[in-house]
């Protein structure tokens, strides 16, 4: 028998000693708890609108994301106020006796996910508000917020701020200022520019002031572009590029690009020929004088292999070429000899830029393109924010008579 701890004479335990073995275990007990409990996390997910249930809290949520959807990319399909709203957050407990820390990880709203930009889009007093949780919601347990998906699509505004880049480098500038032999550009406004370009890209003829026949001068706005067509002055020779092909026509055409769905309309024609401006064949014209082209736009995100954004263009076209003849007895006048030639078909068109940024602009963007039998190949690479490199290649299967089998060209491209 242990001397001190029971009674003399007796197989009972002193009751100093029970209370304080109770009081030492009982400690014990806690520090172990507590030391190896740790920091635990858990996420729920808030699900805080449906269908019967209209809360003014998940409105102002869809206000401010489509504040901030238009501020990144005007043309971005803005939500409904009846959009799906769910909330991730983090429950974090140091340890097991204190109260629960809640941190907003993750905002949804429709197709629109959030994560990494939340101070921004919701400010440090709204999100307090979101973690009171003074609203109706329906919480769910999650293991891995990253998995959370309410809607079949999902992008993140800096993912929505890509695809706008993506359209910048291709429907005009992503900078104030452009300049190359392919193409100049002038921001005049925030959302509006003057243009000049040559050749016709999206026929699959791309040339530079070189080796052109005509030269399109315009106004480009975030959504539409308005031209006047015309001649290129010059002779149709280059020790460089591949001479062209065809000649060209006044007129003047539009061009529009509202996010999902795309399009050109264009017109030009031919009376006389131009004094000093010789014809690809003497005596004889081939003008391209109707453009119709309507196509459907998709954007997609790659995460994988060569990340960057992609946009996918599906539909049709049709343009018109028109032949004639001129001499001494037409009295200076074409003469069409037919009504017009027509071709066409499926207009397709992948363009993509790299995640990569070199400051401002993006180190590669290019595009692949099918139309009337024509693989269209661009590429750019950008060594710094102000300069880059760019060429065209086109490879025409089976041309007709007024075009020739392969067109390529390059050029430096300046940024400022």
């Amino acid at each position: 028998m242990l001397p001190g701890i029971f009674k003399k004479g007796s197989a009972t335990l002193s009751p100093f000693l029970f209370r304080r073995a109770t009081f030492v275990l009982g400690v014990l007990f806690f520090l172990q708890a507590n030391l190896g409990y740790g920091q635990k996390i858990e996420y729920y997910r808030w699900i805080l609108q449906d269908s019967t249930l209209k809360q003014d809290i998940a409105h102002q949520i869809i206000q401010r994301i489509n504040k901030h959807l238009y501020n990144v990319n005007p043309d971005a399909q803005l939500l409904r106020e009846d959009e799906s709203v769910s909330l991730v957050v983090s429950v974090s407990r140091k340890q097991l006796s204190s109260l629960p820390e809640r941190t907003l990880v993750q905002v949804q709203a429709g197709p629109v996910i959030e994560e990494e930009n939340l101070q921004e889009l919701l400010d440090s007093a709204f999100i307090s508000r979101l973690i009171e949780r003074s609203y109706f919601w329906r919480e769910e347990p999650i293991s891995d917020p990253s998995v959370v998906r309410v809607a079949d699509f999902n992008a993140s505004l800096k993912e929505i701020q890509s695809y706008k880049t993506l359209k910048d480098m291709f429907w005009w500038s992503p900078d104030d200022y452009t300049i190359s032999m392919m193409y100049i550009f002038a921001r005049f406004a925030d959302r509006a520019g003057v243009f000049l370009d040559f050749g016709n890209n999206e026929l699959g003829y791309p040339s530079t002031f070189l080796n052109s026949g005509s030269f399109r001068f315009g106004v480009a706005h975030e959504f539409i572009k308005v031209w006047v067509q015309s001649p290129l002055p010059g002779s149709n020779s280059t020790p460089i590029f591949t001479p062209h092909a065809l000649d060209a026509g006044f007129g003047g055409g539009a061009a529009f690009d509202v996010g999902s769905l795309g399009g050109e309309l264009a017109y030009a024609s031919l009376t006389h020929p131009i004094v000093g401006l010789p014809t690809v064949q003497p005596g004889k014209v081939n003008y391209i004088s109707d453009i119709i082209q309507v196509y459907y736009i998709l954007p997609y995100t790659i995460k994988s292999f060569f990340p960057g954004a992609l946009r996918m263009k599906f539909g049709g076209g049709l343009h018109q070429v028109v032949s004639g003849y001129y001499d001494s007895t037409t009295h200076g006048a074409i003469v069409d000899l037919n009504r017009g030639v027509f071709r066409g078909g499926p207009y397709l068109k992948a363009e993509f830029i790299s995640a990569d940024i070199q400051e401002s602009l993006p180190v590669f963007a290019g595009s692949l393109q099918y139309y009337n039998g024509t693989l269209t190949i661009d590429a750019a690479y950008n060594f710094a924010s102000w300069i880059g490199v760019e060429a065209q290649y086109s490879l025409i299967f089976s041309p007709d008579a007024w075009e020739r089998s392969m067109m390529w060209t390059f050029s430096p491209r300046i940024f400022f």
